[in-house]
């Protein structure tokens, strides 16, 4: 088996916030949204942000 990628996982107490700390801060974008679910990437690097 050799992996080619992984996505680390966060608890955020509010997505909006996250989101925008994440995109206009750190330059990541945002790659997709489910809910209070959403993940953000940079290059080849992603993170799940989870507000439930």
């Amino acid at each position: 088996m050799t992996p080619h990628a992984a996505a680390t996982g966060f608890q955020v107490a509010d997505l909006e916030i996250a989101l925008r700390y994440y995109t206009e801060v750190l330059g990541f974008t945002e790659d997709f949204r489910f809910g209070l679910y959403a993940g953000v990437k940079f290059g080849p690097v992603q993170i799940h942000l989870n507000a439930n």
